[in-house]
């Protein structure tokens, strides 16, 4: 037998797998919250056994962050989101007002796919150090991102009166988080259209100079 074809068969499988439990357990945790959904009910719903889960993935909060980076992502590379085309365009736009168009076009499309595993998330965060550090990870990248946004906004131009790039950083990272965004939208039943028009405006006279 060729060890190098039987390899890739084990690969394909394992990373079906994994697929197949982050599928299975986004849907449980949406339903059911972190705490309620069990490893063997994750295991079920994905048509696995309980030790596959385990053999995956170690537990069950690392499900839960590999669902989320995958949700986050809308895929399963493994690219910083800082690396994506998505914001190399946001960065290299010349017009301040369309980069904070971009901004939240960008954040909108992560938070639809994201923010309801985010709140998960956050509400699971005190149940265990690993969930508290990813949930603080989180909110760390988020502002990274958001202060290189700020940095190349502040270069095609001057920041609004008053306003110093680490508060626009701060603002950016408020309006374009999944907390407001959640509230608004799944909480008090607006649009997404509705969440980006009212984002956009509120940052771009916050940001943008009159």
């Amino acid at each position: 037998m060729d060890t190098t074809v039987s390899s890739d068969g084990r690969h394909k499988r394992g990373r079906r797998s994994r697929s197949l439990i982050t599928a299975a357990a986004s849907k449980l945790f949406l339903e059911r919250g972190f705490a309620a959904t069990t490893v063997s009910a994750i295991a079920e719903e994905a048509g696995l056994s309980e030790p596959t889960v385990y053999y995956a993935f170690g537990s069950k909060e690392a499900v839960l962050v590999r669902a989320l980076d995958i949700a986050i992502a809308g895929d399963e590379e493994e690219v910083a989101t800082l690396d994506r085309e998505w914001t190399s365009v946001v960065i290299s736009e010349p017009d301040a007002a369309h980069q904070v168009q971009l901004m939240v076009a960008g954040a909108g499309d992560i938070l639809i796919r994201a923010a309801p595993l985010l709140r998960v998330l956050q509400n699971s965060s005190g149940l265990s150090q690993e969930l508290a550090a990813t949930w603080s990870e989180n909110g760390h990248q988020r502002r990274e991102v958001q202060s290189r946004f700020v940095t190349a906004l502040a270069e095609k131009g001057p920041l609004a009166s008053g306003t110093s790039s680490e508060q626009a950083t701060d603002l950016c990272t408020m309006y374009l988080g999944p907390e407001v965004y959640s509230a608004l939208v799944h909480d008090l039943g607006w649009s997404h259209d509705a969440w980006a028009t009212f984002v956009t405006s509120a940052l771009q006279r916050c940001l943008l100079p009159d």
